[in-house]
């Protein structure tokens, strides 16, 4: 409260780890828009691997939308050590780790992963987390793990077996895992919350070329999943000696000769 007086008079404000989140308190309590402002800025200063969980629970509880946004990123983009290493993660509520894990831009080439951390979560508190593996497995994209692994691990996990929902959502992602035709495994269903990929947090782009002819080609390499895919468009026209550039998270395309 001392220093809450002190910035009305002065405005002046020393925000540190040991009273950020009691000036948090204060602040939201007396509406002092100004100081969660100070806070935030303090918080997402100190923003790094180890703190970012825990810093995401205090930005939600403060409604800190900003703050939230930028660690919300971060978290997706390092689950995996978050998940298998972070105290804080075992913290997070229901809400907010269905919210996380839900996402395509969730960072995991394999949703191994996923599941796993589902797991670890639960353990911290199974008196009352086990019943949220109902909530929480629909979020897994179970049609895309190793087959060896959701027959093994998944499919015959105590708290999988125990549940009909549970049950009822691997037999709906062991569907397309078997429907296999003469040029192997199904595309993804996008559609298919089971089947959909996550998004790739960096892809490479190899654009046109020439070979005997101009080439109209685009394929994308994922760098996390390690696989090539064709991304040229229907009728795309050949364009030779163009330049590209990324700007912004915009993809430019300058130049080219059409004939």
């Amino acid at each position: 409260m001392k220093l809450i007086i002190e910035y009305a008079y002065a405005h002046s404000l020393v925000v540190t780890p040991d009273n950020v989140e009691s000036l948090l308190v204060a602040a939201d309590q007396f509406n002092i828009p100004s100081i969660m402002q100070h806070c935030s800025n303090f918080l997402q200063d100190q923003l790094c691997l180890e703190n970012c969980v825990g810093i995401f629970i205090i930005a939600d509880i403060y409604h800190l939308s900003e703050l939230r946004e930028s660690v919300f990123c971060n978290v997706l983009r390092n689950f995996k050590e978050i998940a298998s290493s972070s105290e804080d993660f075992l913290q997070l509520t229901l809400e907010q780790l269905d919210d996380i894990i839900e996402k395509d831009e969730l960072n995991v080439s394999q949703e191994e992963v996923v599941f796993e951390a589902i797991l670890r979560w639960i353990a911290h508190e199974p008196s009352s987390r086990n019943g949220h593996i109902a909530v929480l497995l629909p979020k897994v994209r179970l049609a895309l793990m190793n087959e060896e692994y959701l027959m093994r691990n998944v499919i015959n996990n105590d708290l999988v077996k125990a549940s009909k929902e549970c049950r009822r959502i691997v037999s709906d992602a062991l569907k397309p895992v078997y429907d296999l035709d003469i040029t192997g495994p199904p595309r993804s269903d996008f559609e298919n919350p089971l089947t959909r990929p996550r998004l790739p947090s960096e892809i490479l782009l190899a654009i046109g070329g020439w070979t005997e002819n101009p080439a109209s080609q685009i394929t994308a390499y994922d760098t996390r999943a390690d696989p090539w895919a064709d991304m040229t468009l229907e009728h795309e026209t050949p364009c030779p000696t163009m330049g590209q550039s990324i700007y912004m998270d915009l993809f430019i395309s300058l130049g080219g000769l059409t004939d």
